[in-house]
């Protein structure tokens, strides 16, 4: 992408973004053109939207910053493209976002700024950003989503639970990644958890999680978790990892539940003749 383009990319954004209340009224407004125009989407999301306004506009800028970072945005957009195949989005739906996106943006950038070349420029970013996003959706081959069975539900504090599922067929994934989780409580609404135990044949995956005061998922996770619930899991994701063969001492620091990974990686370590 030349740098002209990617100018007038960040320059639009960047001067929604900083009008008062911009990135939330953006968000808005996105979201009204989107089911407005494409009502079929809607059952895609939440209820309550107030985290996924948040984390559009985050997303969005995440990627206008680093549209000259192609080592940096690539694989980014290419695990959130793997990530979306748990909602069962499809081409045209990436499609429909993009419009509508652009139409937000039209409407708060105003006429003066939002010229025949900028929307040529936002054509090309999103396009990048689609083509990117679908085609790791398309070249992955592990499942869309697991379903676990909870087998094990321990209350070891008033808001502290450790939680273990068998899964429906085994998952691959490094100690130190993360899933997106669903629970039968609260539909659409993906909370993120680091598994606290390597990878095995047998499907079993383990999670600690701490309510948070005024959550809308993690206390119901924490207090009304039955043996037997199915939960649904994404595909894993992230990059945290234990180097191998660094012949280096390694400190590791957690607190609270964010021990979890690295407990994850202890026990990896441990079945490793060298690490």
């Amino acid at each position: 992408m030349d740098s002209r383009t990617v100018a007038l990319i960040r320059t639009t954004f960047k001067a929604v973004a900083a009008e008062e209340g911009g990135p939330e009224q953006l968000a808005r407004s996105f979201y009204a053109l989107l089911f407005t125009e494409y009502p079929q989407l809607r059952d895609f999301f939440p209820a309550a939207l107030e985290v996924q306004r948040d984390r559009l506009v985050k997303a969005i800028g995440y990627a206008v910053d680093r549209l000259e970072e192609p080592e940096q945005l690539l694989p980014f957009l290419a695990q959130l493209g793997r990530d979306h195949r748990k909602y069962g989005v499809v081409a045209e739906h990436y499609a429909a976002v993009g419009n509508s996106l652009k139409s937000a943006l039209r409407a708060h950038a105003g006429t003066e700024l939002w010229t025949d070349e900028v929307e040529q420029a936002w054509d090309a970013g999103l396009a990048l950003i689609t083509q990117t996003m679908i085609g790791a959706a398309d070249q992955e081959t592990t499942p869309p989503v697991w379903t676990g069975t909870v087998v094990e539900h321990r209350e070891v504090l008033c808001n502290l639970a450790v939680v273990r599922l068998q899964l429906d067929q085994p998952m691959t994934y490094a100690a130190g990644q993360y899933v997106s989780v669903q629970i039968p409580a609260r539909p659409r609404m993906w909370r993120y958890l680091s598994p606290a135990i390597p990878a095995n044949p047998q499907g079993e995956i383990e999670f600690h999680i701490r309510s948070v005061s005024g959550g809308w998922v993690s206390p119901a996770m924490v207090g009304h978790t039955a043996i037997g619930d199915q939960w649904l899991l994404g595909a894993p994701l992230g990059g945290l990892g234990v180097p191998r063969n660094t012949r280096r001492k390694m400190l590791m620091v957690g607190c609270g539940t964010g021990i979890a990974p690295l407990r994850a990686q202890l026990l990896a370590m441990s079945q490793r003749r060298s690490n």
